[in-house]
């Protein structure tokens, strides 16, 4: 993955309502989030070496999936928290970091928890445990209004699901020997709806998803449908076009909408702040 010059697609379109600041940013995915977590775990999902990090300064494999930063790390400056969204398992860490905000992320993870096992890397279940222990460390450390307020005012940033389709389904047959294209779809938006619903354990957070290319704060009436999707590095895809994107990509994003739209609907309390999925 290329660190490209100017923040844009998803990123262009995070708008925030005047006067409204965020403590922190959290990433919870696979290795579009992740800024190195998998270092220290048993699994080839790993990128702490090189070529990996080389545009960094320090030109440091840090175990970005990149030449440099990653979308998390965008943006969360794009929402003006920092810089370098930061591993939660980074043993170096320190106190700031925490209270601005850590990434959960584990490459090579997906919505379906057999594509974490496969890869042996941390399932979306194993980062919400994470969040969970972190939410503990900052209530410890600075106490539980800070932290309910952090937790709450904070935005959380969720990606992942490209390799359930390439590694899980189509690089295996635990799946396709049970479920063509269309159902396999429809199982992942099914666990993605789960996931992101109540209880979760952010609630009672505010905040609401909204699909992607959409402007957030409902503000232009436009959506942009010719933003461009990331790429599959392991199929060696170029980017698509939303309109003219793979097959398979149809299913998650039109098809059962009574199993999609939950996702972008905002909670009944009215959410501020936005997950950008």
């Amino acid at each position: 993955m290329l660190e490209p010059k100017q923040i844009s697609g998803a990123a262009a379109s995070v708008v925030w309502p005047r006067n409204v600041t965020v403590p922190a940013a959290f990433a919870i995915g696979d290795s579009v989030m992740d800024p190195g977590n998998n270092n220290g775990l048993v699994t080839v999902a790993k990128c702490n070496f090189p070529p990996y990090g080389r545009d960094l300064d320090p030109s440091v494999p840090l175990g970005r999936c990149s030449n440099g930063r990653v979308p998390s790390d965008m943006l969360a400056e794009t929402l003006g928290v920092k810089k370098f969204l930061p591993a939660y398992l980074d043993p170096n860490l320190e106190l700031q970091d925490l209270l601005t905000g850590v990434s959960f992320a584990s490459g090579a993870n997906g919505y379906d928890p057999l594509s974490a096992k496969l890869a042996l890397v941390l399932s979306l279940s194993d980062q919400l445990d994470l969040y969970s222990e972190y939410l503990e460390t900052i209530r410890l450390e600075v106490g539980a209004e800070r932290a309910s307020a952090i937790a709450s005012e904070s935005v959380y940033i969720l990606c992942t699901g490209t390799n359930d389709i390439t590694n899980t389904y189509f690089a295996t047959l635990l799946r396709r020997s049970k479920y063509d294209v269309s159902s396999y779809t429809d199982l992942l938006v099914s666990w993605a709806s789960s996931f992101l619903r109540p209880p979760a354990p952010w609630y009672p957070a505010q905040w609401g998803q909204y699909p992607y290319g959409t402007d957030p704060t409902g503000e232009s009436g436009q959506t942009n449908a010719g933003h461009r999707l990331g790429f599959i590095p392991s199929q060696g895809m170029e980017p698509y076009p939303v309109s003219h994107g793979p097959p398979y990509l149809f299913p998650f994003n039109r098809g059962r909408p009574e199993l999609r739209d939950p996702l972008y609907t905002s909670p009944a309390d009215g959410p501020e702040l936005r997950l950008i999925t």
